[in-house]
């Protein structure tokens, strides 16, 4: 059942299933790296005007760390973290 599974070409629709174990791929082995980030950015989040942009910010570091990681690219988070701030 699973040696017949492929990943889907860029034209083809994803299915439900590709999805799930694309994310849990991805996320598995940064789960806390990606949960100290946001608990991060929504500390911010509570603070008016700056925190937002903060938060934003922050929050926004998670999408090029994931899309890196996909890519067989990683980038640390302090490195990520300097394009950002």
């Amino acid at each position: 059942m699973y040696e017949n599974r492929r990943f889907p070409s860029a034209a083809e629709p994803l299915s439900m299933d590709n999805v799930v174990s694309a994310a849990v791929r991805l996320y598995r082995p940064h789960l806390k790296t990606y949960l100290q980030i946001a608990f991060t950015a929504h500390f911010w989040a509570l603070v008016p005007i700056y925190g937002w942009a903060k938060y934003a910010a922050i929050s926004g570091l998670i999408s090029p760390l994931a899309f890196e990681e996909l890519t067989n690219q990683p980038e640390s988070v302090e490195d990520a973290r300097s394009h950002f701030n």
